[in-house]
């Protein structure tokens, strides 16, 4: 109860649910460790330990062991041979280095599993007790070095390590000399990466390959001794040996004990036995040698083998003496007419067929009876095989004869046939006949060279018994084939006059050395005629074959009958004609009728069986229909386009009063479009030029050029007003303090550049010319001070001297105004208040202004510079822009393998952690492969938390698949206004779906999300645009800092496609505007 309680409340402090004052934390904690310290170890068995740790302790053996009293052992604990029974309790011992256990009666190593890792035992002897599992090794929490359990009573296998000793433990003795341990695998000792020791003698381990992967250094108790045994039921068995190099070792050859590969042989008669192996052989381990020695004990059974053989055995047969041979594994008396020839052999030979029972009878009486065995000899044959002509050579000519052969014999076992030629009608035995025959009945003759022989045939059986026998007629063979000439391939025109009259013996010649040509013809015979049709193409294939009156034949006389179509390359010529003269940009009447025309023509080409006539007449109609076409040749007309003169900086619109007409379109309406140069610059005189370009529906196009001249605006207001100005800085009697004098000059000095500007605006005149009169106009005469003068006299521009109150004095430069500093301040502080609180409300009322359209205003310092804009006020509730733009380094990386530092890594890495953006396939992003409008819009949208798995029911584009993805990305784009499509064609309104999207495109797409627009009259520097609506998108981004026209010699190239790459940038940097 004790222990519980002492464990809950350790995990009470351990889990922090116990809540104790704090001043009375480290006194309780102390507690909980003395009560733990005094905790009374539990021992098992005969408590032999308990007496044994008491002994060294000093103290009675019955004594009571805390944890502290067993943790105060250090050194080397020995209890060799003092009858203990049980280690439980040893675990406590924490502090001992060696442990030597060693002959006691332990049969249970489990309380070492129970050591804390942080124990210090590094030695544990355990040899001579009575140990019989190897289970506890696992567990060992312990980095033993050493561990001794030689002579205990182990089987089985060697287990994998615990971690622990995996690592640490460097010998390991299981070896045994008492028959004790019987381990028979020591697969697992691998896995004992730092042993260097292992004895393992006296086992009975077969196999010792596992050792060759270890550091393990082998001595005299490493591989000897091996036990091994074995039960088998045959004298040939599988060697049970391995070495280090899972070779099969060699055992120690007896009288009998034999080696046989990998095998090993028992030179045993039958019956039941045991023999003793023994091995013995040098492996070589980590550069020491050492023998791998041991026994094998056998126990045998080997059964009772024996088998006749025959030197020639049914069915084959032979007409020699046949000679029977018995081999057994036991000793026999022979009976009569058997010889020995060797231990185990006997033999007999028979003369005649016969059959014997043969009976055993064993020198070995132990030997069990076996039933006798029947000896049969029945194939010696020494009869020869009779011949006859069952149908014999004709006396007439034929292409060939058959013979028929009846051969016979009392053994009907021939399998033999030969025939030759012979001059007369008797054989020659002296000669050997080598031509064979398979059918044992027929023969067949076709060869004429052997006309006037007869035919010998030999009939030999498989006893080797030969016969003879001629023919009664000497051979006549007639094989000459007939011959057929003047075959060929035959082609004719479809319907032509060839083709109706045609035959198949048209052309052809027969001839034969015995036919004539007539009875050849009659015998001609031939397919794939009977379908001819000489009004339809078409391929017949003549199959033909032709037999004489001897049955000689000719065959595979083979050849094509073609009717083909009639050339029809004029007619192709023709269509081809029509429909590049239909086809031409400014025909503009008569298409239709050619269209209808080439169809009827095509209808001609395409059929097969079409006549010359049909052909004739298609082209015909198809240069009637040509002739019939009209084009419009003339160009429209441009109206409005006289020389023009403006002032410098006067608007101009070079489309203004310009008008365009054509003959057959009517009106044309222009556009920037219609431009092709414009040189004016309305700010600088000269001589400009604008060039015009229209171009009606069939492609004529009328170009025309434009004079502008630009006209320096009349200075004679200013030229009058700058000489008053000079003069009055020239007179002694108009007088000017010393500021209106300097701004005076100054004034002069700009009125002068503006004078010699050839390109000076009107704003720069007018400018210049109310500068100089209201300078000239504060000054006055001497004789007579002006109001202009009076009013100075509190003007801030004089900050030292005294005043002076009279109104008639005259100084020198003009009368000055002193004004107190503090005043100045006073009422420069009270502007500035004035302004701000001007400009606040003008902030607030633009703010409120902006929310009525839901809108909201932003001031945001980009490059150091304020920037103000307004956007929409929309997606704050979307988290997928937070999550982008969020810290991501902490637990991301980028898993794009074909990506590098040139590509833009921080924004790639922010999509793709949020799964906006996929590779093209695993580990590739292809930065520089385009984009799709459908995907770039997918991806938009995706980023700013848009549904897109809605299928529309209608799109206002012809082009999009209403059951695709891209429709329902699609879907939303249009309903959110950001999207439109190309111009219409025919079909309606296209989108285009699988175009890559332009840059401009993309730009404009992203800017419209939010309707990004910024608040200052500000313009773009890019030169390259291409439409008037692309201003205010690149202009708010230029002014925002995404853009730097600068940096791309200031051009956009907005027809160009974005790339991937491109794209995760462009998001970037607008979502960061939000």
């Amino acid at each position: 109860m004790k222990k519980v309680f002492i464990f809950f409340i350790m995990i009470i402090f351990l889990t922090g649910n116990l809540s104790l004052p704090q001043n009375t934390y480290a006194a309780t904690n102390q507690n909980v460790e003395t009560v733990a310290n005094n905790y009374v170890i539990q021992f098992g068995g005969n408590r032999k330990l308990q007496e044994l740790i008491n002994l060294r302790l000093g103290r009675p053996a019955n004594t009571n062991i805390t944890k502290a009293d067993a943790a105060s052992i250090t050194g080397t604990f020995t209890i060799t041979q003092k009858g203990v029974d049980d280690l439980e309790g040893i675990q406590f011992l924490v502090n001992v280095n060696i442990l030597d256990a060693r002959s006691n009666n332990i049969s249970d190593a489990t309380p070492l599993t129970k050591f804390p890792a942080t124990a210090k035992l590094v030695e544990v002897r355990l040899n001579l007790n009575k140990i019989t599992s190897l289970d506890f090794i696992p567990q060992i929490n312990l980095p033993l070095k050493k561990l001794n359990l030689s002579h205990n009573l182990l089987t089985g296998s060697i287990p994998n390590p615990s971690t622990a000793l995996a690592s640490s433990l460097e010998e390991f003795y299981i070896d045994t000399n008492l028959g004790g341990n019987k381990i028979e695998n020591i697969s697992n000792i691998v896995n004992y990466t730092q042993l260097k020791r292992f004895g393992f003698g006296e086992n009975k381990v077969a196999d010792i390959s596992p050792l060759k992967n270890t550091r393990i250094i082998p001595d005299d108790y490493t591989f000897g001794g091996q036990r091994l045994s074995l039960t088998v039921n045959s004298d040939n068995f599988l060697s049970p040996l391995k070495n280090l190099d899972g070779g099969t070792p060699q055992v120690t050859e007896t009288a009998t004990v034999k080696n046989d590969g990998n095998k090993i042989k028992l030179l045993k008669k039958a019956g039941t036995g045991t023999e003793t192996i023994n091995y013995s052989y040098p492996q070589t381990l980590n550069g020491v040698t050492k023998n791998a020695t041991g026994t094998i004990l056998v126990n045998y059974t080997i059964p009772l083998a024996y088998e006749f053989t025959y030197s020639s055995q049914s069915p084959a047969l032979t007409k020699e003496s046949v000679k029977v041979t018995l081999k057994i594994n036991a000793e026999i008396n022979p009976p009569a007419g058997w010889t020995k020839k060797a231990d185990g052999v006997y033999e007999k030979t028979f003369a005649q067929n016969a059959t014997e029972n043969f009976q055993f009878s064993f020198v070995d009486a132990t030997i069990p009876a076996t039933p006798n065995a029947t000896i049969t000899v029945n194939n010696i044959d020494k009869t020869s095989p009779t011949i006859d002509f069952l149908q014999d050579v004709p006396t007439n000519y034929k292409k060939q004869h058959t013979v028929k052969i009846k051969v016979s014999d009392d053994n009907p076992d021939t399998n033999s046939y030969y025939y030759g030629f012979s001059d007369s009608n008797t054989c020659d035995a002296s000669v050997t006949y080598s031509n064979s025959f398979v059918s044992e009945s027929e023969i067949t003759l076709n060869d004429s060279s052997k006309n006037g022989k007869y035919l010998c045939v030999t009939a030999k059986d498989s006893a080797g018994n030969i016969s003879y026998k001629s023919s009664t007629n000497p051979i006549k063979i007639d094989n000459v084939a007939p011959t057929v000439s003047g075959v060929s391939e035959k082609i004719f025109v479809v319907g032509s006059s060839e083709a109706q009259n045609y035959t198949l013996t048209s052309g052809l010649t027969f001839s034969d050395n015995v036919d004539n040509a007539t009875t050849l013809a009659s015998l001609f015979q031939c397919n794939g005629f009977s379908g001819y049709n000489p009004n339809a193409v078409g391929i017949y294939t003549v199959t033909c074959s032709l037999k004489d009156s001897s049955e000689n034949e000719v065959t595979g006389i083979t050849w094509n009958v073609k009717i083909v179509q009639a050339d029809k390359t004029a007619l192709r010529d023709a269509v081809n004609t029509a429909t590049t003269a239909k086809n031409h940009p400014k025909v503009y009447e008569g298409k239709a009728e050619v269209e209808r025309v080439i169809t009827q023509a095509n209808t001609v080409l395409n059929d097969t069986n079409a006549t010359t006539s049909d052909i004739t007449q298609a082209i015909s109609n198809l240069n009637q229909a040509i002739s019939r076409l009209r084009r419009d040749e003339t160009a429209p007309e441009i109206y409005g386009v006289s020389e023009k003169e403006i002032f410098v900086g006067d608007d101009f619109s070079p489309l203004a009063g310009v008008t365009a007409t054509d003959n057959i379109d009517g009106n044309i309406s222009l556009n920037d479009s219609n431009i092709i140069e414009n040189t004016v610059n309305k700010n600088v005189v000269g001589t400009y030029r604008v060039k015009y370009k229209v171009v009606d529906s069939k492609g004529n196009e009328k170009i025309v050029e434009r004079v502008v001249k630009v006209k320096e605006i009349d200075k004679t207001n200013l030229r009058n007003e700058l000489t008053n100005a000079e003069n009055k800085l020239r007179s002694h009697s108009f007088i000017l303090s010393e500021t209106d004098r300097r701004n005076l000059e100054n004034a002069v000095a700009r009125a002068r550049t503006v004078l010699s500007d050839p390109n000076a605006r009107i704003a720069n005149i007018s400018t210049a010319i109310n500068d100089l009169r209201n300078i000239v106009g504060s000054g006055h005469n001497a004789s007579s001070p002006s109001n202009a003068s009076l009013s100075l006299k509190n003007d801030n521009r004089v900050t030292t001297g005294t005043e002076n109150n009279s109104s008639s004095r005259e100084e020198t430069g003009g009368e000055k105004k002193i004004e107190k500093k503090e005043d100045k301040k006073e009422e420069k502080v009270e502007n500035i208040k004035k302004e701000e609180k001007t400009n606040q409300k003008l902030l607030e009322e633009l703010k409120n202004k902006l929310k009525e359209e839901n809108k909201e205003l932003k001031i945001r310092e980009i490059n150091g510079e304020p920037k103000v804009y307004s956007l929409l006020k929309r997606y704050d509730n979307c988290g997928m822009i937070g999550n982008i733009l969020g810290d991501y380094n902490s637990d991301y990386k980028l898993t794009f393998k074909d990506v590098t530092e040139k590509n833009y890594l921080d924004e790639l890495q922010r999509l793709e952690k949020v799964g906006i953006i996929k590779g093209t396939k695993p580990g590739i992003f292809e930065p520089n492969r385009g984009i799709t409008r459908s995907e770039f819009l997918a991806i938009v949208l995706q980023v700013h938390c848009y549904d897109v798995s809605h299928k529309p029911e209608s799109l206002p584009f012809y082009d999009v698949d209403l059951d695709s993805w891209q429709a329902k990305v699609i879907k939303v784009g249009t309903e959110l206004g950001i999207i439109k499509g190309y111009e219409k064609d025919k079909k309606g309104t296209p989108f285009r779906p699988d175009r890559e999207i332009s840059k401009i495109e993309a730009f404009g797409i992203m800017m419209k999300m939010r309707e990004i627009e910024i608040l200052e009259n500000y313009k773009d520097k890019y030169t390259d645009k291409k439409a008037n609506w692309q201003d205010k998108p690149l202009s708010a981004g230029e002014y925002l800092g995404i853009l730097k026209p600068e940096e791309t010699n200031y051009k956009f190239h907005p027809d160009s496609y974005l790339n991937r790459d491109e794209m995760v940038k462009m998001i970037i940097d607008i979502i960061r505007l939000y």
